[in-house]
Formats: C-alpha cells, sequence, structure tokens
C-alpha cells in the first residue's frame, strides 16, 4: 500500500518523503513523531504548510500515535490522512485524548461502503449478523459472506480443491459471473474485486462523540467502494493539479509482505 499511494500522489504532482516505518509491537511512538516533525518542518521551508499533509495508515495504535503528536506544535497544525484500519476504530473513539487530536488534525479514513441500491439483498444478512453478534457488520464483512459463496461453488464447479489450477480457474469464472449481497464479485487482471461505485463529492460520516467532552468528532468516513485515499484528500493547493506541489509524510507499520493475485 505505502508503493502504491507513494506513485499514485507523485503522479498527481506531489512530493512524498521518507517518513517513518515503526515495527507492529511499538508502543512508544517519539521517535515515530519526532522523524515526522523533522519532514514537515523541513517541507514548510519550502512550500505553504497548506500543502502539507502526514499519511498515517495504521489500526488501534494510532491512539499512541497520536498521544505523542498532540504535543507537538508542528504536527498538531498539520493536516493528517488515514485509511481504512482506522475507519470506525473504537480504539480511537474511546480515547478523549487521541479523539480530540483526529478531530483537529482532520483525519479522514474512507473505507468500503454499501450500495443503497442493493440494500433489500444485504440488509437481511447484516441484521441477521448483528443479531447473532452483536457487531454491526461492514463491507468487508458482507465481502467475505460472499466469498464464502464464491469458494464453495467452485469448489463444486472443479469438483472439489485437490486440483488447485482447476479449483483456481474454477474461482476466477464463478467470481466473474457472480452477484453477492454486495453486488458484482467480477475481478480485474489483478484479481481485485472491480470498482462499481465512486462517490462524487459526497460521503456518510459517523459522528463519534468524544468521551468526557461536549464536542463532536466527525472522524469516521464511510465511502462507497472504488474510492481510492489520494485522489480526495481534501486539500486546496493553487494549481490546476491539485496535487502538483503537495508534500506527504508516511507513518505505517510494516508491511507484512505482499498479496497474491488469484490470477496470478
Amino acid at each position: 500500500m505505502h508503493d502504491s499511494v507513494q506513485t499514485a500522489f507523485q503522479n498527481l504532482g506531489g512530493t512524498v518523503t521518507a517518513g517513518y516505518r515503526y515495527e507492529p509491537t511499538t508502543t512508544d511512538f517519539g521517535a515515530a513523531t519526532a522523524a515526522i516533525n523533522s519532514q514537515v518542518a523541513g517541507a514548510q521551508l519550502v512550500s505553504s504548510p497548506s500543502t502539507i499533509g502526514v499519511y498515517l495508515a495504521a489500526f488501534d495504535e494510532v491512539v499512541g500515535v497520536f498521544h505523542s503528536a498532540q504535543a507537538d506544535p508542528t504536527l498538531a497544525a498539520t493536516a493528517w490522512y488515514g485509511s481504512d484500519g482506522v475507519a470506525l476504530s473504537a480504539a480511537l473513539v474511546g480515547d478523549s485524548e487521541a479523539a480530540a487530536f483526529a478531530t483537529t488534525a482532520g483525519y479522514p479514513n474512507p473505507i468500503f461502503g454499501l450500495e443503497d441500491s442493493l440494500q433489500s439483498k444485504w440488509q437481511p444478512v447484516a441484521n441477521a449478523i448483528q443479531a447473532r453478534t452483536g457487531i454491526e457488520p461492514d463491507a468487508y464483512a458482507l465481502s467475505a459472506y460472499d466469498a464464502l459463496f464464491i469458494v464453495d461453488r467452485a469448489s463444486q464447479e472443479a469438483g472439489g480443491p485437490e486440483d488447485f489450477h482447476a479449483f483456481k480457474a474454477a474461482f476466477v469464472h464463478v467470481a466473474d459471473t457472480y452477484t453477492g449481497v454486495t453486488g458484482s464479485t467480477a475481478l480485474d487482471a489483478a484479481g481485485t474485486a472491480i470498482p462499481r461505485t465512486l462517490i462524487s463529492g459526497k460521503s456518510s460520516r459517523r459522528a463519534a462523540r468524544t468521551p468526557g467532552s461536549a464536542s463532536e468528532a466527525t472522524i469516521m468516513g464511510r465511502c462507497s467502494k472504488g474510492l481510492r485515499a489520494m485522489p480526495r484528500l481534501e486539500i486546496q493547493f493553487p494549481s490546476t493539479n491539485p496535487f502538483a506541489g503537495a508534500n506527504l509524510m508516511f507513518a505505517t507499520p510494516r508491511d507484512l509482505g505482499p498479496s497474491k493475485s488469484p490470477r496470478g
């Protein structure tokens, strides 16, 4: 994800600095925020602060990162952006200090959503899951529901999973022709689900109340399938290309390894 986001941002005319990559076991983020502070300060020497942002692709450790960053005036005054790993995070909403920092920094986190036109299909399944687990399923959970049906049908079509090549071919065929509760499951050449809906100019956001505060913090984003984080960054730049001259700093946990395409 780091490489793809960097390439996309640079292709749009932006500049990406070295950033900082921390270990998944990190609990003290002082070194990370110090490194990002240095890079932001360096970018401010040549660019307007309004064109500078920090991209933090994290999970629940975002709370620790924000605890470390909140005391830093430079980072507190910089716009932050995130990914689906933090969208709808109970850990972030449940921590008043981290939630306050996220509110100040903006920190939108896009996540795949569910199409309204298919609600008659996914809503009954979502209701049944919530009734049994007490958890409201998101688009990823319902995609997993669809994936199970694809695996079962591919296994039947291939006469079982023993012949891997036959099973893989059947999997791609079924995925390309199946329509589940989330819609078409067709895959592109890389084995990724083909986007069907791209929201233009709107997204539904869940407002989360900051514990111990009377203020409302709108820090969670839910966006339709196909939405890409970088082209939707809400920054205004003095250029025809909205990303020309923009600066981006990464703060991410170490990569867990490349994913494999079912087509490859």
